[in-house]
């Protein structure tokens, strides 16, 4: 039964489940499992598919501006099911921390079971809301958003300052609040060009983390999908 439970637990994270779909796989790992969770540890793969079965992404893209090291304490806010989690729990070490932050506390609940089958005691998984990523202020030394902030800002409302004051502005507030002083923030996305009717231009992320005390080191990425690479200021 442990057996079966590993399987269906790894099988999630090689097949890009996302948060809508984890339920499945946590009933059936528990059901498997009943109460003594798996403890058999396997490799995680080192690339990423996201919950809209986005295109892979190579994790070292999103890891190296980040410039993850030993001993940092690092959040992934909107981290789905936690691929980009499982790969910076050993980038950290023992001495670090990974806190994984979503609004869906199936996919949560998820992580947690997945982190304890992995042995993984450094990985910290919390629920949140839209308008807050309830970490702990001056909590951690990196942040990675992919994929997160067209559902703020689509192409349809990012111009609307409405949506920024009463949802964008008090998320973005909130992570300005975890992140350390001249901590590093990377917000990843993509325009609505690439992806059909979904996505957010440059202009309107760089204009709402500047906003909310953030200075833009570096512009990374190729055509329409990209990453911004922040600091916090004050």
């Amino acid at each position: 039964m442990r057996l079966l439970a590993s399987v269906l637990v790894f099988l999630a994270v090689l097949t890009g489940v996302g948060a809508l779909s984890v339920r499945h796989y946590v009933a059936s790992a528990r059901a498997a499992a009943s109460t003594d969770f798996i403890t058999t540890p396997h490799r995680v793969r080192t690339w990423v598919v996201n919950s809209n079965n986005h295109p892979a992404r190579d994790i070292s893209r999103l890891m190296g501006p980040l410039n993850v090291r030993k001993g940092d304490r690092v959040a992934d806010v909107g981290c789905g099911s936690g691929y980009c989690v499982m790969a910076m729990s050993p980038m950290v070490g023992p001495t670090g921390r990974v806190w994984a932050v979503d609004i869906d506390a199936e996919a949560i609940e998820f992580i947690r079971l997945h982190a304890r089958a992995l042995g993984l005691t450094n990985v910290e998984a919390l629920v949140s809301i839209p308008t807050d990523a309830k970490l702990p202020a001056n909590s951690v030394n990196r942040i990675l958003v992919a994929n997160v902030m067209h559902m703020f800002l689509d192409s349809g409302n990012e111009n609307d300052e409405k949506t920024f004051r009463t949802v964008t502005e008090p998320f973005c507030k909130s992570l300005h609040r975890a992140l350390e002083p001249g901590g590093l923030l990377l917000v990843q996305d993509f325009t609505k060009s690439q992806f059909g009717p979904m996505g957010v231009s440059e202009p309107a992320l760089l204009r709402a983390f500047t906003r909310c005390g953030f200075r833009l080191l570096k512009r990374f990425g190729v055509q329409q999908d990209y990453e911004l690479l922040f600091t916090r200021q004050g």
